[in-house]
């Protein structure tokens, strides 16, 4: 995969992942919209959505960006990220399910 794929892949987990961490709630709204109007007014599944999509693109990010940097770069210190058995080992261990 080329590194604008990769970049592409990364910038797009992000968004997903900001939008999900209440960015657009505090962008729209600020300090005006209270905890209490939001649990009253948002639904509980809607929370626990936005809850594990936060997560996993968070731990998305944690495995893609070390490979994105391993091919955009290309330098000594960025070269060993681009091995597979890295890159599988760096997923793994962001994942949120492991044991």
């Amino acid at each position: 995969m080329s590194a604008e794929r990769k970049l592409a892949w990364l910038l797009a987990i992000e968004g997903i992942t900001l939008v999900t961490g209440g960015f657009i709630w505090f962008l729209v709204a600020g300090d005006e919209i209270s905890d209490q109007w939001f649990n009253d007014h948002v639904p509980v599944a809607f929370e626990i959505g936005n809850f594990i999509v936060h997560h996993l693109g968070d731990a998305a990010m944690i495995a893609l960006y070390p490979a994105f940097l391993a091919a955009a770069l290309r330098t000594r210190l960025t070269r060993s990220f681009g091995r597979k058995s890295l890159r599988i080992t760096i997923a793994v261990m962001a994942s949120p399910c492991r044991l």
